[in-house]
């Protein structure tokens, strides 16, 4: 993920990393800086359905990629968009949870 200008509005996603896990953290965030609503359609950048599913961090307004992997958000004059990119997976897949082996409990 990275930077994109589309007329006014700027979509920016960040990838960070969790206890030794690459691409553990992913958001996405879009913001209209034009004074009209602006119409955005992006791509998230990850392979497969990683990217399918941008789920709103501050209502429950999420978005589902179409049209080739695409989203395609409708943003009110100075609006923005904060996203969780994918759902709650990747827990699942941890081998490591705080520094306790998820296949050896006590």
């Amino acid at each position: 993920m990275g930077v994109a200008l589309l007329l006014s509005v700027v979509v920016i996603g960040f990838i960070g990393h969790d206890n030794g896990q690459m691409d553990a953290v992913k958001t996405a965030s879009i913001v209209n800086l034009d004074e009209k609503p602006r119409q955005a359609s992006f791509s998230v950048g990850l392979a497969g359905d990683e990217g399918k599913h941008l789920i709103n961090l501050l209502s429950e307004d999420h978005s589902e990629a179409y049209n080739r992997g695409k989203h395609t958000l409708m943003l009110e004059a100075y609006g923005y968009r904060w996203y969780r990119v994918g759902g709650l997976d990747y827990l699942l897949k941890r081998s490591d949870i705080d520094g306790v082996n998820a296949n050896h409990l006590e």
